[in-house]
């Protein structure tokens, strides 16, 4: 955020606001008496500082050493805008990304681990690394645009109850990706289990008007159940008193369960649209939205969410969830069988058929392969 700037877009209207219209509509410069309004403007001038304050940018990297040195770059061009601290943590990677991130990008601090120990725990290790109160989590594949973490900034610093602020994610050739997430449900989870299905029967509009349900207008912004761990903004101190991220979560589905954690707090989670981040997306794990993964990234998904039922569900909900999502992948397990036998390509469609059924078993008894 520039020098002196205490302007920000009204959360509803657009129309600019500055913290001096805040500090009125806040009764920090009602007639009062004398030493009432000393007190109060000390106070506005303690949210000038706040407004002004830097923020730390965390990364995650395995094996993403181009991506990552190109999402760098792009911080270099925006530094301007508050970025006091970056700092990456490296799962182990085999291609050099350590050496490279230090040769390139000498004031990056680099925190190596010895292995991949998912992106929770790399997290975790950003957050209590930070020298900052915000802390901007990005994926290595993602490049920040201009203006984005200015907005980003402005938005956090509304209220100290807003704990994290997502960013809109969108690919390089313009179209929107997800942004904001709700809990799952079991219709929901069906349809997940079954992508190529959902890809055709979900239209863009039937999307767009998902995500605008998902939106609550409210005096801060745009309030939502999670943003995405792709460009997120959070509060240092409200991380930590919620626990900070579950590292049982390996990857997928973790900044959902913090989101719901810090709601469950107290605390308000914003979505702001006019922060845009650019995304390769799932560039380290090759995941693609309108097709079943394979492993390892098939069970790191499945495994996620089972956690998520089984943290914010009750136990029905639970069994429900692992009965019907392990009959789903078992009948795609033996649909592709039947494929095979019948197209005379059953050694083509082996391992995966054999992976679909591992996965189905895994649902239903809850029971997973170490990491």
């Amino acid at each position: 955020m520039g020098e002196g700037n205490t302007r920000a877009a009204h959360p509803q209207t657009g129309a600019a606001t500055d913290f001096k219209a805040l500090a009125i509509r806040g009764g920090f410069l009602l007639p009062l008496t004398i030493s009432a309004r000393i007190r109060n403007l000390k106070i506005f001038f303690a949210l000038r500082i706040m407004a002004e304050t830097n923020i730390t940018v965390g990364i995650v990297s395995f094996n993403t050493r181009e991506a990552t040195l190109a999402c760098l770059r792009s911080l270099e061009r925006v530094k301007g805008e508050g970025i006091g601290q970056v700092i990456i943590v490296d799962n182990d990677s085999q291609d050099d990304s350590v050496h490279a991130i230090a040769r390139d990008f000498p004031n990056v601090r680099i925190i190596p681990n010895s292995d991949n120990r998912g992106f929770a725990s790399g997290a975790n290790q950003i957050i209590h690394a930070a020298t900052t109160e915000l802390v901007l989590i990005l994926n290595p594949d993602t490049w920040v645009t201009p203006g984005a973490i200015s907005r980003l900034l402005e938005r956090a610093n509304l209220s100290p109850r807003i704990a994290a602020v997502g960013a809109q994610i969108a690919s390089f050739r313009g179209e929107n990706q997800p942004s904001v997430f709700e809990m799952p449900s079991i219709g929901k989870e069906i349809l997940n289990c079954l992508p190529e299905l959902k890809s055709l029967l979900i239209l863009r509009s039937v999307k767009r008007a998902l995500l605008k349900s998902r939106l609550k207008q409210s005096d801060l912004g745009c309030e939502v159940t999670s943003v995405s761990g792709a460009a997120m903004l959070l509060r240092r101190s409200s991380v930590l008193e919620a626990g900070g991220f579950d590292e049982r979560f390996f990857l997928y589905h973790e900044e959902l369960d913090l989101c719901v954690r810090l709601k469950k707090l107290g605390y308000v989670n914003l979505f702001e649209p006019d922060a845009v981040v650019l995304h390769h997306d799932a560039l380290a794990s090759g995941y693609r939205l309108d097709r079943l993964p394979s492993d390892p990234v098939l069970t790191w998904r499945l495994q996620g969410k089972d956690l998520l039922f089984s943290k914010h569900f009750n136990a029905s909900q639970l069994h429900r969830y692992r009965r019907i999502a392990g009959f789903v992948l078992a009948t795609r397990a033996n649909l592709l069988g039947l494929s095979g036998f019948f197209t005379g390509r059953s050694e083509r469609f082996a391992n995966r058929q054999a992976e679909l059924k591992h996965a189905a078993e895994c649902v239903r008894a809850g029971n997973w392969p170490a990491k």
